[in-house]
Order: C-alpha cells, then sequence, then structure tokens
C-alpha cells in the first residue's frame, strides 16, 4: 500500500493543476494523509493512460473531445481489469445517464452532475478513507512506505560519508564503531569482517545482515547533523525515531479480532486499538518522512 493516491481526471475542461476543481480535490486527497498523484487527460489520449497505470479513482466526463463519451473510457478500464476501482461520472445534466449505464453494464459507477463532482468526490474519497483507517491497512501502509525510507536513507548517508576527506571519514568510522553493539558470536564475526574491509563504514552499509539498522542510520544523521554536513532539525530527528518505533512494533506484530474489532497484538502479547484519529497521524508522520528525505535528498 502506498501513501501516493493516483487519480485520473478525464475531461477536456480541466486541462491543469490550477483548475480549481484540482485544487479542491488536491486539498481533500491532502486531508486524508495522503501524497496526490492526479493525473489530467482530455480523453483524446484515454485508451493510452488508461493502460499506462493504476489508480485508486477515476473522474470522468461523459461528453469528451472527438465525440468520446465518457462510456467509453469506463469499457476501457474495466476491459483493463480494473473491476474494483470505483469511478465517478459527471456531466453538465445527468438526463438519461442511468439508462446509458445500465444499457452498457458499467458496474460500479457513481453518477452526478458537473456542478455536484466536489461533493460526489468528497464523499467517495471519505469512503475510501474508512477502508485504510484500521490497523490491517495501517500495518500494510508503514510496512511498504517505511523500506523505501530506509533505502533512501542508507543512500543518502553512504554518499554524503563517501563525499568527505580522508581525515573526517576516520573520525566517522571511529564514532561507527561505538554504535555497532556488541551481539552474538555471528553478528560479532559479521563486523568483525567488516572491519577488516577497506572501508568499514561502506562495509557496514552494503552488508546483507542488517548490521546497520535503521535506529543506528538515524543516530549516524545526528552525527552527521554534529559535525555539520547536514541540516536537518532535532524535531524531524524524533520524528524519524519515532516512524521506527511503529514500524517495529507492526512488523513483529500479529492481527487479531477480538470483539469485532481488528486489533494489533505485539510479540509480547500486548494489544493496541488504533483509532481512526491516530492512524491519520502515522500516515501523517510517513508522509513528513518522505519529505525529510526530499530535503535531505537536495543538499547533496
Amino acid at each position: 500500500m502506498d501513501i501516493k493516491f493516483k487519480l485520473l481526471i478525464v475531461d477536456d475542461n480541466i486541462l491543469d493543476e490550477e483548475d480549481s476543481t484540482y485544487q479542491k480535490i488536491k486539498k481533500k486527497v491532502e486531508s486524508m494523509g495522503l501524497i496526490p498523484d492526479i493525473k489530467l487527460s482530455n480523453g483524446s489520449d484515454y485508451k493510452e493512460v488508461v493502460k499506462s497505470e493504476d489508480y485508486d479513482l477515476y473522474l470522468i466526463d461523459y461528453s469528451l473531445v472527438n465525440d468520446i463519451s465518457g462510456h467509453e473510457v469506463i469499457r476501457e478500464i474495466r476491459d483493463n481489469n480494473r473491476s474494483l476501482t470505483d469511478i465517478i461520472l459527471y456531466s453538465t445534466t445527468n438526463e438519461n445517464l442511468f439508462q446509458k449505464i445500465d444499457k452498457f453494464q458499467l458496474d460500479g459507477v457513481y453518477i452526478c452532475k458537473r456542478d455536484d463532482l466536489i461533493l460526489k468526490t468528497e464523499k467517495i474519497l471519505e469512503k475510501l478513507e474508512k477502508r485504510t483507517l484500521n490497523p490491517l491497512s495501517l500495518r500494510g501502509v508503514v510496512l511498504h512506505n517505511y523500506s523505501d525510507i530506509e533505502f533512501r536513507l542508507r543512500k543518502f548517508l553512504l554518499e554524503l560519508y563517501e563525499g568527505q576527506s580522508q581525515e573526517l571519514k576516520q573520525v566517522i568510522s571511529n564514532e561507527v564503531d561505538k554504535l555497532v553493539e556488541e551481539g552474538n558470536d555471528n553478528f560479532t564475526k559479521k563486523i568483525n569482517e567488516c572491519k577488516s574491509s577497506e572501508d568499514y563504514v561502506r562495509s557496514l552499509f552494503l552488508n546483507k545482515n542488517y548490521l546497520f539498522d535503521m535506529c543506528k542510520k538515524i543516530n549516524l544523521l545526528k552525527l552527521f547533523k554534529k559535525y555539520r554536513l547536514v541540516n536537518i532539525s532535532d524535531r524531524d530527528i524524533n520524528l524519524l525515531k519515532s516512524l521506527n518505533n511503529i514500524r517495529n512494533n507492526l512488523g513483529h506484530a500479529k492481527i487479531i479480532i477480538k470483539n469485532k474489532e481488528m486489533i494489533i497484538q505485539d510479540i509480547n502479547d500486548l494489544e493496541y486499538k488504533y483509532t481512526q484519529d491516530e492512524c491519520k497521524d502515522i500516515k501523517n508522520k510517513i508522509i513528513r518522512a518522505v519529505k525529510i528525505l526530499d530535503e535531505l535528498e537536495m543538499q547533496k
């Protein structure tokens, strides 16, 4: 599950991102704790656009350029196995649209007038949001996006380290050695193998045995801040730490059903019930973490 919400608008009147309809929909998606990824099409290229990728929601005008009708676009969507995706079909007037939907057997399509498009879209988005605000969906969202966040942080830290002088690299290497805690015999053996390599820090980062986990990466980020190699606030560092803790709790937990409620149970059998507001807060933390990585990468 991604924190990006992909939405396709097929309308020959909504041509750019400055359009008021586009902006209102974008703000609504953002309010759900998601990153809007909205694509526009005037309908002339609808076959290519529909086949190019999957979307979470489709907004389709009934009357398009070159006498293309909205039901043709919907047919293309359904023919490309998007049978479970919600579609809003709208028009200046919705007279006879119901009959046409029945005629072409276009199931799962919501119909409205153009003037009601924003209201209808908001209702559908709220319905979709409720589907995701539960522990099972939350776990999927966190685990899916966390791995990308950790990969990007590792890549950033390694590239930043490799760009330093040999003298500073040695200082960093000594500090990194303090971050790596002693473990079992196998862990210690792997650490020693890294130490005997040409570049200790690089070897740790590229090792596939997770010798340098996310917690250590965040501590290294703090070290880089100390040496003024990177500009990041303590608040953002703490957010990354918080997200790391959430990931660890969810990653080693199981989902149970208790009194018809979905509950997360950790490895110590402690139970957590995440409210909708807590789910939103965690999704917002993921979005902020992605933006933190964007800002860090711009500093290279």
